[in-house]
């Protein structure tokens, strides 16, 4: 029954030869610049996931594997969005926006490479109502499909260029800070019944293997004896 630890030696070396980390990701050829974060899962390889990467503070929606393109994240957190553009356009001004619902977006210009990402400050900071604002907090509550998108105007608008400057994180929803502790909670009680269960199979295995490794050992001894007899008599004959 030694399988258990061997199943979790095996997963941890799967999961560190396939997993997927989005800041190596390379600009498809058809763009200029492209998210090296807020992209939760590799792209899908002959039927499966190449891997998924979730940073701190950031959880899977759904424990569905063909349903791992959007993550849950926290709502006063800090988050880092950050991206990797052509060199050869370094100096062009990248605009980063969310949009919180149809007539409310967040948007910032900038030429780093990298931005913070607070949802409850960018919520705060946007020139709302008290009551326009509890709506937009409401909303990105509430929706699933929040996405960040990033773009180089100068370069989409210019006639010139031959490919876009655009991309799109994957979905993510933002929930009250408390979550998080359950969250926090549930992964624990899930990795002490993954011990629990492991310290069983071992228990189990060796309250299996003893008895029936006596009765291998006895029948072994049996049959020795059963072959010694048989040819001691041949030889008396």
């Amino acid at each position: 029954m030694k399988v258990y630890p061997l199943s979790i030696l095996i997963a941890v070396f799967v999961v560190s030869v396939i997993g997927w980390d989005p800041s190596q990701r390379d600009c498809p050829d058809n763009t200029l610049l492209c998210l090296t974060s807020f992209k939760w899962c590799g792209p899908y390889m002959t039927g499966y996931m190449s891997g998924c990467y979730y940073p701190d503070g950031a959880y899977p929606g759904s424990s569905n594997p063909q349903a791992l393109d959007y993550a849950l994240v926290i709502e006063n957190k800090n988050y880092t969005i950050s991206w990797k553009l052509d060199k050869r356009r370094a100096n062009v001004p990248v605009r980063v926006r969310w949009y919180l619902s149809q007539n409310v977006s967040w948007e910032l210009n900038t030429t780093d490479s990298h931005v913070v990402f607070n949802p409850f400050e960018i919520i705060n900071s946007l020139p709302l109502s008290s009551a326009s604002r509890w709506e937009a907090e409401e909303l990105v509550r509430n929706n699933i499909n929040n996405v960040i998108t990033i773009d180089q105007p100068d370069i989409n608008n210019n006639p010139q260029e031959s490919v876009s400057s655009f991309d799109t994180s994957d979905r993510f929803i933002v929930v009250i800070n408390v979550i998080e502790r359950f969250l926090k909670a549930q992964n624990d009680i899930g990795r002490r019944d993954v011990y629990n269960k492991w310290k069983l199979g071992v228990g189990v295995g060796v309250g299996l293997g003893v008895p029936i490794l006596m009765v291998i050992s006895a029948w072994s001894t049996w049959e020795m004896v059963r072959k010694s007899r048989s040819g001691n008599r041949g030889i008396s004959k």
